[in-house]
């Protein structure tokens, strides 16, 4: 073979890498659906502790999940954190106690006295613990000895005049005292459409870089009163694990629909060297009912303007709303493993009341494969999963709060 054709050999051969290498990659297609992955190991925090470390639970509900999300994180060593009376809880893998920081009031490392207290709590692979506190208020950091080492994010802003506000939402994680990373929300409106933006940000030694971001709308208003357009319009997910390395996935903007097909993406980037990979897993799209998809959202403000701003939304959803769910429910994370929770049709009963039934996919983040799924009912959602076990706020048979603990069969990960 002559030089001249050797070269076009070679440059075929790099066009042909460079056109697969632009496409997301595709996980295994069919993987099995596994059952009695579950078993209950452990109950704890309402009896045999002392009284500080008792778990009240949020109000009248005695729940451990707020309205940003689960108030229970784990760590590498199998600790477990409690976001409990203002004050981080934590208990070691048995369930005993061992140590009690933050509490109510001003101070460093203490948490505002507002109605439903402190909202969100991460850890990151490096061990420090990221506590949500409001967006007036920032997030206290501490360090994996559990002294509080400062405040990052408290920068909420609103201009009451144009309805623009930008503020980071609930959830950070903490890499060390100089790096982080925090999802900020920026509102702006135009037309009656409030647009939100969605920023998952970067931050070294004071410096910010955007790693992604997401735009569309969100609500009708008209500054003083709103109504959101839909639920359907899907949530931002993301978490850290090993190497830093971070997965981020809009549950709706990140997916594609077609005749023939249905796919969700989730993207890997990391910190280091700036490199990004998606992975594309295949879904099964539900539709939504015009009456379901009307009544989604939620509404404030004053009763007068609520006839606009509703006959505003039911036509914007006729135009442009969404046909379907969002592929995602939920994730959930356990180190390089995402347990991507779908939405399906499959439901279940439990006395007189039909539940549900979720779709938990396992996706291994390091090489992009779906290992393994199962479903478990909405019934029984977890607040968190890590180290190969589930966790769970249920109340015993007194009524009082606990946490439970599940060891998932190694099977699931392929084991």
């Amino acid at each position: 073979m002559s030089a001249t054709k050797k070269l076009m050999a070679m440059g075929g051969i790099f066009l042909f890498l460079l056109f697969i290498l632009s496409f997301p990659l595709y996980a295994q297609q069919n993987p099995p659906i596994l059952d009695n992955v579950l078993t209950l190991v452990l109950t704890f925090g309402a009896e045999g502790l002392p009284d500080e470390y008792l778990i009240v639970g949020r109000r009248q509900s005695g729940s451990l999940s707020g309205a940003s999300g689960p108030l229970v994180a784990v760590d590498d060593n199998n600790n477990i954190y409690v976001l409990d009376e203002y004050k981080v809880k934590v208990y070691n893998q048995n369930g005993k106690p061992k140590a009690i920081f933050g509490g109510k009031g001003q101070g460093p490392g203490e948490f505002a006295d507002l109605p439903t207290g402190p909202e969100r709590i991460t850890v990151s692979p490096t061990g420090f613990i990221t506590v949500y506190n409001e967006p007036w208020f920032g997030y206290n950091v501490y360090n994996p000895q559990y002294k509080f080492v400062k405040i990052i994010f408290k920068d909420y802003y609103q201009d009451t005049k144009t309805g623009f506000q930008s503020r980071h939402i609930n959830l950070a994680f903490t890499i060390n005292e100089n790096e982080y990373t925090g999802v900020c929300m920026i509102d702006s409106i135009k037309n009656y459409l409030n647009y939100t933006t969605f920023n998952l940000e970067y931050w070294k030694n004071n410096k910010k870089n955007i790693i992604a971001s997401y735009t569309y709308p969100t609500k009708i208003t008209n500054i003083r009163s709103y109504v959101e357009i839909s639920k359907s319009l899907g949530r931002f997910f993301y978490s850290m694990f090993q190497n830093n390395n971070i997965m981020y996935t809009h549950s709706s903007i990140d997916e594609n629909l077609t005749n023939n097909s249905a796919f969700y993406l989730l993207n890997i980037y990391n910190l280091d060297t700036g490199t990004k990979k998606q992975y594309k897993f295949p879904f099964t799209p539900i539709e939504l009912s015009s009456d379901e998809q009307l009544l989604m959202g939620n509404r404030g403000g004053y009763q007068d303007d609520m006839k606009l701003l509703q006959e505003l939304k039911e036509k914007y959803l006729k135009e442009k709303g969404p046909k379907t769910r969002p592929a995602i429910n939920n994730i959930l994370f356990d180190n390089k493993f995402a347990y991507v929770i779908l939405y399906n049709q499959k439901e279940e009963k439990k006395g007189n009341k039909t539940y549900l039934l979720l779709l938990y996919n396992i996706v291994d983040l390091e090489t992009g494969n779906l290992i393994n799924s199962f479903y478990t009912s909405s019934f029984n959602q977890f607040l968190a999963i890590k180290n190969g076990y589930a966790y769970k706020s249920v109340k015993n048979k007194d009524g009082y709060p606990v946490i439970e603990k599940y060891k998932i069969d190694p099977k699931v990960y392929g084991k």
